[in-house]
């Protein structure tokens, strides 16, 4: 789903935007996966291997998607065969119970990256059975700062 344009609209509903759910099946990660990164463009998204090939980063900038004078919080929820190994960029980062993180971004005087490394989990569903397509899914909520 592509980013609505009016952003003023959306930040006062409190909306969140789903930007893109990346599906991995068994060992085939989605390595430059192109609806991710279509949908990412403006934000300079990239997905690829880092050190162990189970794993994926996730690697946009923000100041792209995110105008001036705009807050935005980044909530990452991962199915049960995924999970965040690793965030970072300037912002309050929150591991939620449900294994979701919540990554407060502030106006854009901060650094224009935030990096999700992601990994599969041992944890098995309540089936018994390990999910053969974990999915990652981004939802972004606006927060107008002036007012």
């Amino acid at each position: 789903m592509p980013i609505p344009n009016d952003l003023e609209t959306m930040a006062a509903a409190g909306k969140c935007v789903p930007l893109e759910v990346v599906t991995v099946a068994g060992t085939t990660w989605a390595l430059n996966h192109p609806a991710l990164l279509r949908d990412l463009a403006r934000g300079g998204g990239v997905l690829r291997k880092v050190e162990k090939e189970e794993d994926v980063l996730l690697l946009f900038r923000h100041r792209d998607f995110l105008p001036w004078g705009f807050a935005a919080t980044l909530i990452v929820e991962c199915s049960p065969g995924l999970q965040v190994k690793k965030a970072w960029g300037r912002g309050v980062r929150k591991q939620q119970e449900d294994g979701s993180v919540q990554i407060e971004i502030g106006c854009l005087e901060g650094t224009p990256l935030v990096g999700l490394q992601l990994a599969p989990t041992k944890k098995k569903s309540k089936q018994g059975v390990q999910d053969s397509a974990p999915s990652l899914t981004l939802h972004l909520c606006y927060t107008n700062k002036h007012g």
